[in-house]
């Protein structure tokens, strides 16, 4: 098979995987894009009018790591230069709290000649009713993309659980998914008794009998995955956020399996596992741990009164 003809089967395979993003949709999908994803992992996404070319945000919603800026947990950052120099595009964006810190990213984007019929279920209202397959990937960032663990997970973990959860974050930072996706699993395995923990004080809070049901045949069994299908199963209301299982989530992107996936799709499958370890582990433990040191204090002054 020549180079050529390989090419064209890699375009037909990702135009099929593509995902169908209304324009308003897109510009939010490549602001998260620049944002948060790591080098070479490539977003293949189908418009539902003849795009010629990929345009990118005018700005981002970005940390920044100014001294300036160390009460903004976020901050906004508008584009100040863009330029084209093959291969590939430049993108310069600068923070507007402090006029002085620069995030620059080097992409590659590319825009199918090809023109095809876009369905009228998915096509914007008085579209033209063509659509273009486009992809985009970074090829350099500056500053680099962080491998640095949110504080709540710094919390959160031990030493060697934050060890391996580090080691996930520079495989993905490369696009390596099986290794990111390996380490992740890693961390739930080891910290399945601690989640288990979690649900077990959710549940007492809630007074839910099957929740602690569930906790109580969880912890007879030996193998993480079972133990933390049963915990997901019947997750308390307290730890379902506007009706989402978090546990629910992280449990089916941890028994996906590794082997059979690519690099790519198990890059995607890491990223969720990584957000909901984050919720799970981070955010959540803490709402949780302040509730708790809430009630006590209630508990105690209603008793001394």
């Amino acid at each position: 098979m020549s180079p050529r003809q390989s090419k064209k089967i890699t375009d037909q395979v990702e135009a099929e995987k593509a995902t169908w993003f209304a324009p308003p949709l897109a510009e939010q999908k490549l602001r998260e894009f620049l944002q948060t994803w790591p080098l070479y992992r490539r977003l293949t996404f189908k418009v539902a009018f003849p795009i010629r070319e990929v345009s990118f945000p005018r700005a981002l919603s970005m940390p920044c790591s100014n001294p300036a800026c160390r009460d903004e947990p976020t901050t906004t950052w508008t584009l100040a230069q863009e330029f084209s120099n093959r291969p590939g595009e430049m993108q310069i964006y600068q923070c507007v709290h402090c006029s002085q810190a620069e995030v620059s990213f080097w992409l590659v984007a590319r825009v199918s000649d090809e023109v095809k019929p876009a369905p009228t279920a998915v096509r914007p209202a008085n579209a033209v009713p063509v659509y273009r397959t486009a992809s985009v990937m970074k090829v350099g960032q500056l500053p680099g993309w962080s491998i640095a663990p949110p504080k709540v997970i710094e919390r959160a973990l031990d030493e060697v659980n934050l060890e391996l959860y580090k080691k996930g974050l520079i495989n993905m930072s490369q696009a390596y998914g099986v290794g990111a996706l390996g380490y992740f699993r890693r961390v739930v395995e080891n910290g399945v008794d601690a989640l288990l923990d979690l649900v077990q004080h959710a549940a007492e809070a809630d007074s839910d009998a099957a929740a602690l049901e569930a906790i109580r045949e969880a912890r007879g069994k030996k193998n993480a995955e079972q133990k933390l299908q049963l915990a997901a199963e019947k997750v308390p209301a307290s730890l379902r956020p506007g009706g989402i299982n978090p546990l629910g989530v992280l449990y089916g992107n941890y028994s996906r399996g590794i082997h059979q996936e690519s690099d790519e799709e198990c890059l995607t499958i890491a990223t969720e596992l990584r957000d909901a370890l984050e919720y799970v582990f981070g955010n959540l433990r803490e709402q949780l741990e302040q509730a708790k040191a809430f009630r006590e204090r209630i508990t105690k002054r209603a008793g001394g009164s």
